[in-house]
C-alpha cells in the first residue's frame, strides 16, 4: 500500500502530542492509511470551495490563499471536535 506519508514521519507525528504513549501492532501503518485519507478529503473540499468552475478563465486556478482558506475551515472543524470531546470528558 503505497502513502502520502512515510511509516516513520507517521509514527513520528503519533508521538508527538504524547511521547510517553506506546502503539500497537499495526497501528502506525493505519495512521499512515487514515492520513492519506485526510489528506484526499482535504483536496476534495479545496475543490469545494473553489469559486469557479476548472479551465473557466481568471480566478480559476487553485492558490494559495484557496489552501489556506480551506485549511483553516477544516483545523477549526477539528480544533472544536478535539474540544468538545475534552469538555464530554470533563464532566
Amino acid at each position: 500500500m503505497k502513502y502520502s506519508i512515510s511509516i516513520r514521519e507517521a509514527n513520528k507525528l503519533l508521538r508527538q502530542p504524547n511521547p510517553k504513549r506506546s502503539f500497537g501492532d499495526g497501528s502506525t501503518e493505519r495512521f499512515a492509511k487514515c492520513s492519506s485519507s485526510l489528506l484526499h478529503t482535504f483536496s476534495r473540499l479545496i475543490e469545494a470551495y473553489m469559486e469557479k468552475p476548472p479551465n473557466s478563465g481568471e480566478g480559476c486556478r487553485v492558490q494559495v490563499e484557496h489552501i489556506e482558506k480551506t485549511f483553516a475551515i477544516a483545523q477549526n472543524s477539528l480544533e472544536h471536535l478535539i474540544i468538545l470531546k475534552e469538555s464530554m470528558d470533563n464532566e
